[in-house]
């Protein structure tokens, strides 16, 4: 639940979900940043949708823009500032209620098939998918979590399949992992909900493979995943700008 606290490198947080809104921030600020030019010109280079989830689903935006869930750079640079003179796109929710991923899921899988039906998305770069959650996967909704995980994942544009990522913030005692394998998996054995997530989540692409090996600085001839666990803001963002922001 995103009401448990977490620390992450040696910053204490009372809730799983001020650290889930500072890196959605930071990386909606990190996406629109690269959409400006020297001009000031402001090119439409992403869509942009963030997705909130408990007992129900919905748009996870702040005020107005929550009517929809996807907004253009346009759209979201154009949004009130919050204090300190900060965006601030996404607020956290601390509310002690078990995240339905299965409904998340179904939510999303009928977005994106929405979205990359329309003829003007055809040739775009294939969405990417970066699910954040406390890794509280409940057995009673594996099954259907799953199918809707691989639902996602068959979606396409002409260049190549959605990615889907799974991020998870668990309690203290792990520490960070990245782009895991099935064999790092044998550390997370307290944690059985991780074999689920990995499962859920992509193979990392071939085109990926060699720039990801400065992360994990493991097996290189592994099978990995885009799954991370604990990981730290700073490494997210790192991973976002080699996976999420191609030239």
């Amino acid at each position: 639940m995103m009401a448990k606290s977490t620390i992450l490198n040696n910053v204490e947080y009372d809730y799983i979900s001020d650290l889930v809104a500072e890196a959605i921030n930071t990386q909606i600020d990190c996406f629109l940043k690269k959409c400006i030019a020297d001009d000031g010109t402001i090119s439409h280079l992403y869509d942009i949708a963030v997705i909130g989830y408990g007992n129900d689903v919905s748009p996870a935006w702040n005020g107005d823009l929550a009517d929809k869930p996807f907004h253009s750079p346009m759209e979201l640079l154009s949004h009130v500032k919050g204090p300190g003179d900060k965006f601030r796109w996404v607020d956290p929710k601390d509310e002690d209620t078990r995240g339905r991923y299965d409904k998340a899921f179904e939510y999303v899988h009928q977005l994106l098939l929405e979205w990359t039906a329309k003829e003007d998305n055809r040739f775009s770069y294939p969405p990417t998918v970066i699910h954040i959650s406390d890794g509280d996967v409940k057995l009673d909704y594996e099954e259907a979590f799953l199918l809707n995980a691989e639902k996602i994942k068959a979606l396409n544009t002409e260049n190549g399949n959605i990615i889907l990522w799974n991020l998870c913030y668990l309690p203290r005692r792990f520490r960070e992992y990245l782009f895991l394998s099935g064999e790092e998996l044998l550390a997370l054995t307290e944690s059985p909900a991780s074999l689920i997530l990995y499962e859920a989540s992509s193979y990392l692409p071939n085109r990926f493979k060699d720039k990801a090996a400065v992360f994990h600085k493991k097996n290189k001839s592994l099978e990995r995943k885009t799954m991370g666990i604990n990981v730290l803001i700073e490494t997210l963002f790192d991973v976002l700008r080699m996976c999420v922001l191609p030239e």
